[in-house]
């Protein structure tokens, strides 16, 4: 007779219940026998007593965690472990057992290409423990090392059972041999936001469970054997924005006749094609292996972008067209850029270049394991990106500072292209193999400081830099090097500093006599201390020969010297300079000592890279260095302006030497970390100005010492906290009578508790550089919602006589035409504007109030409503001046820039000037019907509205754009017809693109679009 059946122990019901949760209950199909789970039944594992050949993974995972305690207890017969921690170790083991890999030991957070995270799904847990740990993270890359790797080859499916990893944000599998289909039940990974499976032999159709995905940010799935069409799911994401890379096969095949394995349905859907393999290498894949080969994409569709970056390369694009290489990487970034495309977009070739090199300079050297990496990689100007600056008006990068920032790699050669180099710093990194000979181009470069990484060799194009002032190179690994005599050849004019590790019997750089400046021995002077040495060995020595000056200075400093010893320190530098230019003969301590202080501001905020930098460095009198306004009888600076000049860095405690300072503006630069305690130590200082900054942190209670300051502006930093009673308490008795802060948000900023500040700021739309100021970015604050101004009857009738009909707006005190209105009253720059540009800026400002609700700002809004030039507000662009002065505006792009509420009427205004051409508000949170004033843009070219909540009707007014090409208004909630006023501009050829959501199955409005050939595409 046939034995009963065994039932099911708990652990084994578990699993088999998440089969049928995952993969049967969510497709509605009926499961009443468990053993229809062949993978999970004891059948597959042979006969009883004989060897279990056939067990599967999938059994032998079952088997492993029965034997532990931690996960079930045999005694009870019950499962002890977190249920979706279980089936996370579960399904790892599977896939490790599947392609026959050794783990070790039970915790699979530190089993090979695994990353966990503690996602708090224990919050009563105190401390974080395993059961917290979910996997977030699985790389099993085939194109690394087999030490890295620690297995061979993934060759085969990919298991099922990966779809239990529901935590999973990225997965690489790349570079491995998985076969067959992929199959959508193992892709609901809700948060996964990169999936890699290039370079493999995967086939079949492409999943649209991937679209499912709507956190994915990057899908590679080129290299493949997949065939048909990308589905359109998604397209959608990359519609939506949300998808930034897509690589498949689909650049047209010459092996395979020509045509692509796959096809993507809409344009912008795929952002890269590759060919694939070709029939030779995919028949087989032991042909691949014996190739041994990297995977190269010259034979790939050779876009416009491409081909300009190979014929800049100097090796002819051979590291461009490999994909394994940081080029390759920054090119595929370049191809994905908002502004560029495949054929370069709107960038000329010296910005297209400019921001391949730095995301090859970012590739090359792991970028995105940065300390400090914000905007990098993203549609920002290159200029934005943390460490670069001094750029003039966006036209160059003159200053590239990523000292101590984890940077590991090597230099990118690509360097080259930021022809306007200033100053290069990479010092206290990870950098490893040789200085690129390539740098000899960058024939601006006034500072080269690469110490302490594992450089390896010196190039002789270095010699080339004929602008260079100083070189810092110690701390590296020359292993024995001469200096070449190019360099030595820059000494000591242009070069007045040249540090290496020139020092001891076996020197790691030899430095022939009067080459090297400072030599130390691998970064460690004679006497042991790092920074400076009392030695000679052919070097110039750089201390006063009685050391008078650098004792005076430790008794000075507020750290007990420390900082002059470290000799990468801006105040090792400020020293080192002052011996080497003979600048410690001052007649007093303190005109030294202010010598010193200035110097040392100078290395601590990148003073190579400032707008202005007249007499700094110099033997001239400090009061004729640029930005020193004022000094008294004895030349003790009283005085000084540096607003706008282009400081980057940290604020040194050393400038409190200047203690008879009254005046100090450091405002609208790059100034980060916090205000120094040691600011409370000013004793003559009245107007302290540091708006305008990336400052963080608490403000100081020390500034409550500074008994004569009278006026404090704080305002757009990043400070927080409540402001000290200190603080306030000076304002009370005694003269501080102007404090700005950023006080005027709930969320974040300063607390100024009971009225402490004079003046409350929300963000920088209303910025102003402080009171009474003038040029700049220097304005009125503009009112905020619902406050109050001042009537002027005569604007108001000049405004409303070219409003229309809508004119009366301004007659309601609570619409936002009304603000508008009283803004441009308040307008400090109001008597300078003629009467175009009142009407153009009423316009504008209008725009901005009704597209900024409540605690929603804005993402970015440089300029707006200031009293800045309206052509300067951010994203907008206008034509050149007229004979009357008028600059009309030309375009309005800001896309995803976190607008919301409706576009007013009073935007026609906005395009008085009859050239707007490009209005771009997409992927925004904009609502409401579309204004018919929307068609009194005559000269509108593009017109992309997508990705906003608009509802109702689309406007016949629309139809009066004679010269619209491009018309976008998908992902909306409108509804109705598509004009024909509309249409008749695709049939008389005018309207090339017309993209609404007219398909039946959209998810978003019901537009129809009967006319033939009217909309272009249907979503």
């Amino acid at each position: 007779p046939t034995p009963a059946p065994v039932p099911d122990d708990a652990l084994l019901a578990t699993l088999k219940q998440a089969y049928y949760d995952d993969f049967y209950a969510s497709r509605g199909q009926s499961f009443v026998d468990t053993s229809t789970l062949p993978l999970l039944s004891e059948n597959n594992v042979g006969t009883p007593g004989k060897p279990q050949r056939t067990a599967t993974a999938q059994w032998r995972a079952y088997r492993y965690l029965s034997s532990r305690s931690d996960v079930w207890d045999a005694s009870s017969g019950t499962v002890t472990m977190d249920v979706e921690r279980l089936l996370q170790v579960y399904a790892l083991k599977v896939f490790y057992l599947t392609f026959e890999w050794s783990v070790v030991g039970d915790d699979e957070c530190a089993w090979p290409g695994v990353t966990c995270r503690g996602l708090g799904v224990h919050a009563d847990d105190s401390e974080v423990g395993e059961d917290d740990l979910r996997v977030v993270g699985l790389s099993v890359r085939g194109d690394v090392s087999a030490a890295d790797r620690r297995g061979p080859d993934l060759v085969g499916e990919m298991p099922l059972e990966l779809a239990f990893l529901i935590h999973l944000e990225q997965i690489d599998l790349s570079h491995n041999r998985l076969d067959g289909e992929l199959r959508g039940e193992v892709l609901g990974w809700k948060n996964v936001r990169v999936i890699e499976l290039n370079d493999n032999l995967l086939s079949g159709k492409i999943p649209p469970e991937l679209g499912q995905a709507t956190q994915l940010t990057k899908l590679t799935l080129h290299h493949n054997l997949f065939s048909g069409t990308v589905p359109p799911s998604l397209c959608d994401l990359r519609a939506d924005q949300s998808l930034h890379f897509l690589w498949v096969d689909c650049s047209p095949n010459a092996a395979a006749g020509g045509t692509a394995k796959v096809t993507c349905p809409v344009a912008d859907c795929c952002t890269i094609c590759f060919e694939g393999y070709s029939p030779d290498l995919y028949g087989t894949y032991e042909s691949k292996v014996v190739d041994g080969s990297k995977h190269a994409v010259s034979a790939d569709k050779m876009s416009e972008l491409k081909i300009r970056l190979v014929q800049a390369s100097e090796d002819h694009g051979t590291k461009l067209l490999d994909v394994s290489t940081p080029e390759f990487r920054a090119y595929a970034w370049l191809a994905e850029d908002a502004r560029s495309g495949s054929d370069g977009g709107d960038y000329d070739d010296a910005q297209l270049l400019r921001r391949y090199a730095l995301s090859a300079v970012y590739f090359s050297a792991e970028g995105g394991n940065w300390l400090r990496r914000d905007g990098w990689l993203t549609p920002k100007d290159e200029c934005e990106w943390e460490g670069v600056s001094g750029c003039d008006d966006g036209a160059a990068v003159t200053n590239l500072d990523l000292k101590e920032n984890k940077l590991k790699g090597e230099i990118a050669p690509e360097v080259m292209f930021l022809p306007d180099l200033a100053v290069l710093n990479m010092v206290s990194n990870d950098l490893i193999g040789p200085i690129p000979r390539e740098i000899g181009r960058l024939t601006k470069l006034s500072v080269l400081e690469l110490a302490e990484n594992h450089l390896t060799s010196i190039p002789s194009e270095v010699g080339l830099l004929t602008g260079l002032d100083h070189a810092f190179l110690q701390s590296n690994d020359f292993g024995g090097q001469i200096m070449p005599p190019e360099v030595c050849a820059l000494r000591p004019d242009p070069l007045t500093l040249l540090w290496a590790d020139c020092n001891g019997d076996e020197p790691v750089l030899v430095c022939p006599d009067d080459c090297c400046t400072t030599c130390f021995t691998n970064g460690v002077s004679e006497d042991g201390t790092e920074g400076y040495f009392a030695g000679t060995d052919g070097a110039v020595v750089p201390l006063d020969q009685d050391s008078a000056v650098l004792d005076m200075l430790r008794r000075m400093s507020l750290d007990d010297g420390a900082s002059l010893e470290d000799h990468t320190s801006p105040q090792y530098k400020a020293y080192n300079w002052m011996v080497q230019n003979g600048e410690l003969g001052e007649p007093t301590d303190i005109l030294v000592l202010q010598r010193y202080a200035l110097t040392t501001l100078y290395f601590s905020t990148a003073g190579h890279g400032w707008v202005d930098q007249v007499g700094w460095l110099s033997g001239k009198n400090v009061c004729l260095w640029e930005g020193i306004e004022e000094c008294d009888t004895e030349g003790i600076v009283t005085g000084m302006d540096l607003m706008s000049t282009g400081l980057v860095g940290t604020l040194p405690v050393e400038i409190t030497h200047l203690r008879n300072i009254e005046v100090l503006d450091l405002s609208d630069n790059k100034l980060h970390g916090t205000i120094p305690t040691e600011f409370g130590l000013f004793e003559d200082l009245e107007i302290l100005r540091l708006g305008g900054n990336l400052i963080k942190g608490h403000i100081p209670s020390e500034l409550g010492n500074v008994l004569t300051l009278e006026e404090l502006y704080l305002h757009f930093n990043e400070l927080d906290g409540p402001v000290p009673p200190e603080v306030c308490a000076g304002g009370a008795q005694n003269n501080l009578y102007i404090f700005w802060a950023d006080c005027g948000n709930d969320f974040y900023g300063v607390d100024c508790g009971g009225g402490c500040c004079t003046e409350c700021f929300h963000d920088d739309s209303d910025f102003a550089l402080y009171a009474g100021s003038q040029g700049g970015q220097a304005g009125p604050p503009a009112p905020s919602p619902g406050g109050a101004g001042r009537e002027d009857p005569e604007l108001k009738s000049f405004l409303q006589a070219h409003m229309g009909d809508f004119g009366l707006d301004l007659d309601d005190v609570n619409s936002l035409a009304y603000e508008a209105y009283l803004w441009l009253a308040g307008s400090q720059s109001l008597l300078e504007l003629n009467d175009f540009h009142k009407l153009q800026r009423f316009g504008m400002a209008a725009f901005y109030m009704a597209t900024t609700e409540g605690e929603l700002n804005w993402k970015v809004s440089n300029y707006w409503n200031t009293a800045q030039n309206e052509c300067m507000w951010f994203g907008v662009d206008c034509a050149t001046p007229n004979e009357d002065g008028e600059e009309a505006i030309t375009q309005i792009s800001l896309p995803s820039n976190r607008l919301a509420g409706t576009i007013p009427r009073e935007i026609a205004l906005a395009g008085i000037g009859g050239q707007l051409m490009n209005l771009n508000l997409a992927g925004n949170n904009l609502r409401g019907q579309l204004p018919d004033e929307l068609g009194s843009f005559k000269s509108l070219v593009v017109l992309d509205l997508r990705a906003n909540d608009f509802s109702g009707q689309i406007p016949t007014a629309l139809g009066r754009l004679k010269k619209l090409e491009e018309l976008q208004l998908n992902s909306n909630d409108l509804s109705g017809e598509m004009p024909e006023e509309v249409c008749s501009l695709a049939q008389t050829q005018v309207l090339i693109t017309a993209v609404a959501d007219c398909d039946p199955t959209s998810p978003f409005g019901s537009v129809t679009c009967n006319v033939p050939d009217c909309c272009s595409a249907c979503t």
